[in-house]
């Protein structure tokens, strides 16, 4: 998230990326994977702030079972 407030304060950016963070958890946790098991949380990195930026990382993993056409 980029946030111009505050002439490069990252506090502004840290909210809107909170905001974002969490309508992303909020759609996709628990969403069912067609062909497989649902999305869970997965180990990401941190969050990191600068110059009016936020970057906030955030990791998906789910469990399928896919199978080929051996024609």
């Amino acid at each position: 998230a980029k946030n111009a407030k505050g002439g490069g304060d990252t506090q502004a950016a840290k909210e809107d990326v909170s905001d974002i963070a969490q309508q992303i958890l909020t759609a996709l946790l628990g969403f069912q994977v067609p062909g497989g098991a649902r999305l869970r949380l997965t180990a990401a990195p941190g969050p990191e702030y600068e110059g009016g930026f936020a970057y906030a990382p955030i990791g998906f993993a789910c469990r399928s079972t896919f199978r080929g056409d051996p024609s």
